[in-house]
């Protein structure tokens, strides 16, 4: 699991910045850029997608995630705390968010917004089928707590 993590890390790195360093080069232009009130409520909105990224890093032993070092079990960890028991998936909720509170906006921009938001709600899936092959108890968590969007239903 760790070498699988570290070398995850890597790679998503290496790929992140190629892929920031060939949309830098393309012709752009812009889509729309937005000033007043609206500004505002943009900029509130990512630094909800903030809070929500901070609150799932939080319960996370980073060297952990990073696959700088091995869990006690060498297993995947499992986390049904904090944040996690409102959403799966709270880092990528946050980092959509963000992305999708950007007040200037070209088309470059949205297309790797867009392709960075597929990435990951693929990615999930499969995250996901890793981790029903490592934790059974994953696939009640999955029907109990939502992905992406929190579930505003008052919980009984």
């Amino acid at each position: 699991m760790q070498t699988y993590r570290l070398l995850y890390v890597i790679i998503a790195i290496i790929t992140t910045v190629a892929w920031l360093a060939y949309i830098h080069q393309l012709n752009d232009t812009q889509v729309y850029d937005i000033n007043g009130t609206a500004l505002w409520v943009l900029y509130s909105m990512q630094l909800c997608g903030l809070i929500i990224f901070y609150l799932a890093l939080k319960p996370i032993d980073a060297f952990i995630f990073l696959g700088l070092r091995k869990s006690i079990d060498n297993e995947e960890p499992f986390l049904e705390k904090g944040i996690y028991c409102q959403l799966r998936h709270p880092m990528y909720t946050g980092i959509i968010l963000i992305m999708a509170a950007m007040p200037s906006q070209s088309s470059n921009s949205i297309a790797l917004y867009t392709f960075i938001t597929a990435y990951f709600i693929i990615g999930s899936k499969f995250e996901e089928r890793r981790m029903i092959s490592h934790h059974q108890e994953y696939k009640e968590y999955m029907h109990r707590v939502p992905a992406f969007i929190p579930n505003i239903k008052q919980r009984n």
